[in-house]
């Protein structure tokens, strides 16, 4: 028999619903690095797509219908290597395509920088054409790995570099993180570079209110360069945040060092400060414990947790939690609700801690499900679900849409062989080798409709069986005054169903007429009142 607390639900995911979903196939062989963005009438979904001599790399882009169907396809590059990192509207009605190329020919119109691959970025109008492209970077490799349209309608890239002149300003040696920002027409503004002697990481790009930027990446080697934090332990990765001006100025830094690797990914602007996310595979990354959950591969590497950090906006830590199990948990999106939770999406490869319902694990083969989990404005889990098949599916940085508050868009790297738990379609004309295609999701949380939100309360009240069939049983405690106390029970609408008067402290309520979904119970007495959710089966 199941029993819900009031105020814990971590496995409460019968809500969530497909609107629909689409296999979209760039062309005959694999699909990856899966973007999405907003389109008229429907989606652009972008993708890294392999040539069919699988000799070289295009940049893809698929117009969708609001419901996922493909509309047209167009193709981007040259005769080598060119891959996508992200596609965005611009403020002026078109879409900027954000990758690297190696390519000189093609749709490269001009690469200063032959022989290796440099950022690259081509405009488009909402029907695809090229407005314009351009180049970007030095005399050795330069790949984007984030990107954000600014206010002003430019853009900010974030990227590596290892190059030392060009477009580079400033190199700290081997591996660097860069940051360029471009204004409407692709015309170079300014840049700057995180680095130290070693290799340094590239992972979140956040424009701020005053229309500064955040960058978050991670380091090995601390002591010299620009970040100069610590002597780090070159072994192991930390995490750093850097604050710029609306000019590139430097404003402020802060790193983040446990004893084995940590990195910070992205930064949420709130009202009050910011949602910090990462991930770390240090046990001893806070002072007191914040459920880091230990493991590691046969070879003895620690996994990796989602770590999240709710801080003020001088960075300093109100609040701290890690999420996941015993594999390999990765967060790359988090987006913030009306009614203060956040909603997290991510890649996981766990069966235990707060993780369940992954669609395939064992020992030795271990699948990546997409992951995503609801916490409230205290970072507890109040809910969790795995959706996948028992192949692999990712998300990448650029890869899922917010709508509204109960509607999301993933854009899935999908490792498709044959249909499967959450999968409706097969994406391989070849049943002996599984290559990776875009697996194009509509997700809604019925749960998250106006009317169903709950008021907190430190009372706990038990409500069982849950799912209901024919009855619950309600178990309240002696100090909730049942005088002239009410139940009331509301659809995710918060359209009112039944009201009963209740007596004593463990009542029954009679289900049997209930329609199979989501509903919340309301019980009401002349100080106020508490709820809890249940589900009709």
């Amino acid at each position: 028999m199941s029993i819900l607390y009031l105020i814990i639900m971590p496995a409460f995911t019968q809500h969530i619903l497909f609107d629909w979903q689409s296999c979209i196939k760039g062309g005959k062989y694999y699909t990856t690095d899966a973007s999405v963005c907003p389109a008229l009438d429907g989606y652009f979904v972008a993708a890294t797509q392999a040539r069919e001599s699988l000799y070289g790399e295009d940049l893809v882009l698929i117009k969708t219908s609001v419901l996922g169907d493909s509309l047209w396809t167009k193709y981007y590059g040259g005769s080598k290597d060119d891959w996508l990192c992200g596609v965005f509207p611009t403020l002026d009605g078109n879409y900027y395509i954000v990758g690297t190329a190696a390519s000189t020919d093609g749709d490269i119109t001009f690469n200063p920088y032959p022989g290796f691959a440099n950022i690259w970025v081509v405009k488009i109008d909402s029907s695809g054409y090229k407005l314009w492209d351009k180049v970007y970077g030095g005399s050795n490799k330069d790949d984007a790995t984030n990107a954000v349209v600014t206010n002003d309608g430019g853009l900010a890239i974030l990227g590596s570099t290892y190059s030392y002149d060009g477009d580079i300003t400033n190199f700290y040696g081997a591996r660097d993180v860069w940051l360029l920002k471009l204004d409407n027409n692709g015309n170079k503004q300014w840049d700057f570079t995180v680095g130290t002697p070693g290799f340094d990481y590239a992972y979140g790009i956040t424009q701020i209110q005053d229309s500064g930027f955040i960058i978050s990446g991670g380091f090995q080697e601390g002591s010299n360069g620009n970040i100069q934090c610590y002597n780090a332990d070159s072994n192991y990765l930390d995490g750093f945040l850097f604050q710029l001006d609306k000019n590139g100025i430097f404003k402020s830094k802060k790193c983040f060092h446990g004893s084995k690797d940590d990195r910070i990914e992205q930064v949420l602007t709130l009202a009050d400060g910011y949602l910090v996310s990462g991930a770390t595979s240090s046990p001893d990354i806070a002072s007191t414990n914040i459920g880091y959950h230990p493991g590691a591969s046969p070879n003895g590497d620690p996994y990796i947790d989602f770590w999240l950090q709710k801080t003020d906006f001088d960075f300093n830590i109100e609040w701290q939690r890690c999420y996941g199990g015993s594999g390999w948990d990765y967060i790359i999106k988090v987006y913030p609700c009306s009614n203060g939770d956040y909603m997290m999406f991510g890649t996981t490869n766990s069966y235990n801690g707060d993780v369940s319902g992954i669609h395939h694990y064992s020992l030795t083969d271990q699948s990546d499900d997409i992951w995503m989990v609801r916490i409230d404005s205290l970072g507890d889990i109040l809910w969790q679900r795995c959706i996948g098949k028992i192949s692999a599916e990712r998300l990448t940085y650029n890869s899922v849409l917010k709508l509204d508050e109960a509607h999301y868009v993933l854009s899935v790297e999908d490792e498709g062989c044959k249909i499967d738990g959450d999968f409706t379609c097969t994406t391989t004309d070849d049943p002996y080798h599984c290559y990776y295609y875009a697996w194009v999701i509509q997700i809604n949380d019925t749960a998250a409709s106006v009317g169903i939100t709950e008021q907190l309360s430190s009372i706990k009240i038990k409500l069982y069986p849950n799912p209901a069939t024919d009855y619950v049983v309600l178990e309240i405690p002696p100090e909730f005054d049942m005088k002239h106390a009410m139940a009331e029970i509301t659809d995710i609408s918060g359209r009112k169903i039944q009201s009963v008067v209740l007596a004593g402290h463990k009542p029954y309520l009679y289900t049997g007429d209930l329609p199979a979904g989501l509903y919340l119970l309301r019980i009401v007495n002349k100080e106020g009142f508490v709820s809890v959710k249940f589900l009709k089966n």
